[in-house]
């Protein structure tokens, strides 16, 4: 069988935990969930150090049976191999440090967070990626996005180190960060929830929702960037339809306007 694309990359990594002597220390793999750029290496840490792989109850199933990737994500990362997963606990602890396993679905269900109540570190996994990053695939899950973030930073983690390479330090840094991404997306929602009121289409709240007239928004009919590229795999469409999942009486009432007197 022909090696995948991606095999060096994959050959390298495994030479530099080697290098580290991690092959002799990794005892243990946490999935913050099981999008296919989180679990990939599974298998090879546990061939490599023996390590066991956790993660939570839903993204389980979807780890010990990859599904078929579309072809954009095949190539980007190519194929998942299977691997044996056991349900992460309440806390993961390690020689040095013990970790709060924190349930922080909206990205896409079962995914979690790892909390450092001591250092106040927060490993976020997807919960954050980008403050405005308004695509995403089918399995998002906008209310509880927001809730998990309000969650998140009702924590106050004094660092952020996010899936996807951004480091944040200082609580007020990390506040704001979280705190944008949350008032995108519950801005969002009341978008949504308002043209909801008229529109007849998912297509028709996108439009509104994005209220955007450039080329790209013309070609994707609203649905963005990303969904010219992923063949609408990765969309804001996606986005709109969980929220419109949420029943209208859970969704709080926008803030009043500022109507203070000159």
């Amino acid at each position: 069988m022909r090696p995948h694309r991606l095999a060096p990359a994959r050959i390298r990594l495994r030479q530099v935990l080697v290098e580290l002597g991690a092959d002799k220390t990794i005892r243990q793999v946490v999935n913050t969930h099981y999008h296919e750029d989180h679990t990939g290496n599974n298998d090879m840490l546990v061939a490599l150090a023996g390590a066991e792989v956790l993660a939570h109850p839903l993204a389980v199933p979807e780890i010990r049976y990859p599904a078929t990737l579309p072809w954009y994500r095949h190539f980007l990362f190519g194929p998942v191999p299977s691997c044996e997963v056991r349900p992460v606990g309440v806390k993961v602890r390690t020689p040095n440090f013990t970790f709060d396993v924190h349930h922080m679905p909206g990205h896409c269900a079962g995914h979690i967070c790892l909390f450092e109540p001591t250092k106040r570190w927060l490993f976020s996994g997807d919960l954050y990626i980008a403050a405005d990053l308004d695509s995403q695939l089918t399995d998002a899950h906008g209310p509880a996005w927001i809730d998990s973030l309000n969650r998140a930073i009702g924590l106050e983690p004094a660092c952020l180190f996010d899936a996807h390479g951004v480091i944040v330090q200082g609580q007020d840094e990390v506040s704001a960060l979280l705190v944008r991404k949350r008032d995108f997306l519950a801005a969002l929602r009341q978008r949504v929830v308002d043209a909801a009121k008229n529109a007849a289409s998912i297509r028709d709240i996108t439009r509104w929702a994005f209220r955007h007239r450039d080329l790209v928004d013309r070609l994707s009919f609203s649905d963005g960037w990303l969904s010219l590229l992923t063949g609408s795999d990765f969309s804001r469409g996606n986005l709109v339809k969980s929220f419109l999942r949420e029943p209208v009486s859970e969704i709080p009432a926008a803030a009043p306007p500022d109507v203070s007197p000159v």
